[in-house]
């Protein structure tokens, strides 16, 4: 998820997915290519005011974590990121690693104003954040292996390394949001006229340090081990 990659020459039929046709379809030949670029442009964090779906992409901002705990997942898949969904997950391949992975409330800063939220997303769930986070992964671990004292050790280790990263250049991000319809209250719910919804959930779909490493959070001892003793670090 969030993986720059080059589309080799795709070619556009006029063809686009959804109603807005904001969506283009492609017809390619050749697979995607993975390639991670010396540099790509941020996009803002911006809610569109009209009905269409549109991503961004922040680089720097810091970040808080709140009500973090260790769930299962619905999907164990060595290509999937675990991310929280009301139906069935999609993946072609839905074994090879743990289902575990830690859910938690991010909370985004903007970058101008440490006080101020940018945006915020509960529930956020993400493969490669708990790969950040754990020494090791092991397929074999449970649910019950994080309660108690084990949990409170998780917390006090993604503070540590929230903390350690918002002091060094920050995380860099990747996500998207829609903006969709909703019946007039004021209308028949089956014959009501269909309106702008106020609201916009944003969903993060990466989170990556911007320039600290695990290596970095190994050699400072950062990373959540059962048998390890942490202390909180301001």
């Amino acid at each position: 998820m969030g993986q720059t990659a080059v589309i080799l020459e795709p070619v556009y039929m006029g063809k686009t997915l959804g109603k807005e046709g904001n969506l283009p379809i492609l017809e390619v030949q050749k697979v995607f290519e993975p390639y991670i670029f010396p540099w790509v442009i941020t996009i803002p964090y911006r809610e569109p005011e009209e009905v269409c779906t549109t991503y961004f992409y922040l680089k720097g901002v810091s970040i808080k974590i709140q009500l973090a705990e260790m769930q299962k997942s619905n999907c164990s898949g060595i290509l999937c990121d675990r991310q929280k969904l009301e139906k069935n997950c999609p993946c072609l391949y839905k074994s090879g690693r743990g289902q575990l992975v830690i859910d938690c409330w991010l909370k985004i800063y903007d970058s101008t104003d440490e006080n101020s939220i940018l945006l915020q997303m509960q529930n956020f769930r993400s493969w490669n954040f708990t790969q950040l986070i754990l020494d090791k992964v092991n397929a074999s671990m449970i649910v019950d292996d994080f309660r108690g004292e084990q949990e409170t050790k998780l917390r006090n280790s993604i503070k540590n390394i929230v903390n350690y990263c918002n002091k060094r250049g920050g995380w860099d991000l990747f996500g998207w949001m829609r903006r969709g319809h909703q019946i007039d209250a004021s209308d028949d719910k089956l014959k009501g006229e269909q309106i702008t919804a106020e609201t916009i959930s944003p969903h993060i779909i990466r989170l990556i340090p911007s320039q600290a490493t695990k290596e970095d959070f190994k050699l400072n001892k950062l990373l959540y081990e059962e048998n390890t003793i942490y202390l909180s670090l301001e």
